[in-house]
C-alpha cells in the first residue's frame, strides 16, 4: 500500500520532469479549433510514463485520447 511519505518521495523525485512538462505544455499553443500542438504534447508525456494512448481524430487538428493506466496488480483499469 501506498502511504504519505512514498508520495512525498515520489514527488520529489520527479519535480524536474514535472516542471518540464509542464513548461512544454505551457508553451504549446491550443486555440480552439487546433490543439494539436497541445495533444502532440500530452501525448508525449503520457507515453514516455508508459500510459497508453489511443487517440481518436474526429476533425483535423483536433485530437481526442483514450488514455489506459495500467498497474501491476489485478484490478480495474484507470482510463
Amino acid at each position: 500500500m501506498i502511504c504519505v511519505q512514498d508520495i512525498i518521495k515520489k514527488v520529489d523525485e520527479c519535480k524536474d520532469e514535472a516542471l518540464q512538462c509542464l513548461i512544454e505544455a505551457i508553451q504549446s499553443p491550443s486555440p480552439t479549433g487546433s490543439e494539436l500542438p497541445m495533444a502532440k504534447t500530452v501525448h508525449k508525456w503520457l507515453d514516455k510514463i508508459g500510459i497508453q494512448v489511443d487517440t481518436y481524430e474526429y476533425m483535423k487538428d483536433r485530437p481526442n485520447f483514450i488514455a489506459t493506466w495500467k498497474g501491476t496488480q489485478e484490478g480495474k483499469t484507470f482510463a
